[in-house]
């Protein structure tokens, strides 16, 4: 079998190599941690000034490389220190005059990633007056990081995600209503369902993001903050963090947006398209929604810091107070990323939704700007380049759903398909793991691969029918 991942010095690069690793985190160079092709001869020294290795991705390269390989030595500790030592007073010129060669760095727009070939959308323009100003911080670490174990398979979490779903639905409803309606509203209901959230997403990080994925919903503001807070979970569990912050940090982002709720409802349609006067009266509903929590003392500060922290950003371009970098704790900036993605992914009606792998390649080019790179990356980590829901087509003519990410294999999720080659429902829900399958494939032209993200309403779902199929698995064998 042909090797599939092959570790290379970067002087032995050639164009057409697809770059899925380098030797230092991503973060901290100016590519696209979902990997990118070396277009030609001239992109090599620009990797050169950030990395001394990298790991090529066989199977996505263009061409052929096994000859190549077979004649590369390995690269070891000697090489590198060697190549450190060739390139060292190189590397002083460069950084010495790096203003003057800026122009040497490989543009976003230049690299053909997965994320950029999955859709047709305009570039995403920050709506923030100083959106181009960068902020670098000291990387996220968690003290004492709990390793959670995923305890319960997809299709027990699922079926139990089903019923929790529906009551979170309920009580969040029944909680923005009597806000709205100035009633007394009962928030230990609102921390119950924190919690059973934290366990389902503890339980397995992939059930809970499908189904709400799955699920189109026309009430989109409590929507909106009920399917933030299983974003959040989601990369609070990938960051490793306890059990406490996890409620604290669901319960802030359920109660995010009830401020809303004294608002004109003609200021919620589309923020994106208000005057300077209207956009200012609509970013009140933070500072509403904290004073609205402050008249309850059951409500401890952890949980109001999320919901007013929520939508500031990591060069102060945010609001309410235009905080920036270290100046908002971390639950405040866990909140405002998922926030984010959410909007994009689900905007008001009217605007026009991004596949969750485009708005992933927005949030990606937000780095340092309005989100702090390393918990970009993070998250990017947690959900995957095609995250749990997208809905996708494959080279095959098959239409299915991403059900769960491969840590491993980025671009091969597990995949449920319902839809073969476009002619009928498949209700069957059968599972197709893209990195087991082609990884035991010895000829790369049977590979099984992601060719683009379809739109969320292109295809009827009904995932309660999906969720009761007893089919455990797929025998790909029978169809590629």
């Amino acid at each position: 079998m042909a090797t599939k991942k092959q570790k290379l010095a970067v002087t032995d690069l050639i164009p057409g190599m697809f770059v899925c690793e380098l030797d230092r985190p991503w973060c901290q160079t100016p590519f696209p941690l979902q990997g990118f092709y070396v277009e030609n001869t001239d992109d090599i020294p620009t990797i050169r000034r950030y990395c001394n290795y990298v790991y090529i991705d066989v199977p996505l390269s263009k061409g052929s490389y096994d000859h190549l390989f077979r004649t590369i030595a390995p690269v070891n500790a000697d090489n590198q220190k060697k190549a450190g030592s060739q390139h060292k007073l190189k590397r002083r010129q460069r950084a010495n005059t790096a203003s003057k060669t800026s122009s040497q760095t490989i543009s976003r727009h230049k690299i053909k990633t997965a994320l950029q070939t999955s859709n047709n959308a305009k570039p995403f323009k920050p709506m923030s007056l100083s959106a181009n100003a960068t902020m670098k911080v000291a990387p996220i670490k968690i003290k004492s990081p709990v390793a959670y174990s995923t305890r319960l398979p997809m299709s027990r979490a699922c079926k139990q995600a089903v019923k929790l779903m529906d009551d979170v639905e309920h009580q969040i409803h029944d909680l923005y209503q009597a806000v709205e309606l100035n009633t007394r509203f009962d928030l230990q209901t609102t921390r119950n369902i924190a919690k059973g959230l934290v366990t389902n997403v503890t339980d397995n990080p992939d059930a809970l993001v499908w189904l709400a994925r799955m699920q189109n919903k026309d009430q989109h503001t409590y929507y909106h903050a009920v399917s933030a807070s299983i974003w959040g979970l989601v990369l609070g569990r990938q960051l490793g963090l306890e059990l406490g912050a996890l409620e604290t940090l669901a319960t802030g982002l359920l109660l995010s947006q009830v401020g809303k709720t004294k608002l004109p409802d003609q200021l919620l349609v589309d923020a994106d398209t208000l005057s300077a006067r209207d956009y200012l009266h609509y970013q009140s509903y933070v500072m509403e929604s904290v004073q609205l929590l402050k008249m309850d003392p059951a409500i401890g500060p952890q949980v109001i810091s999320v919901v007013e922290h929520h939508r500031e950003r990591h060069n102060g371009s945010g609001f309410p107070k235009g905080v920036t970098g270290e100046q908002i704790p971390l639950l405040g900036k866990i909140a405002g990323l998922v926030d984010r993605f959410q909007e994009l992914i689900h905007p008001h009606a009217g605007a026009n939704p991004m596949g969750p792998a485009q708005a992933m390649s927005v949030l990606f080019q937000s780095s340092n700007i309005e989100f702090q790179a390393d918990l970009v990356e993070r998250f990017v980590s947690a959900i995957g380049v095609y995250p749990t829901g997208s809905l996708v087509e494959l080279n095959s003519g098959d239409i299915g759903i991403v059900v769960s990410p491969n840590e491993g294999r980025k671009l091969w999720p597990t995949v449920m398909l319902i839809r073969q080659d476009k002619r009928q429902q498949n209700r069957a829900g059968k599972l197709v793991n893209l990195m087991e399958y082609n990884e035991q494939q010895e000829d790369v032209g049977r590979y099984v691969q992601i060719t683009k993200t379809l739109p969320q309403d292109s295809v009827s779902i009904d995932p309660k029918e999906l969720i009761a199929s007893t089919t455990p698995k797929w025998s790909l064998g029978n169809l590629f």
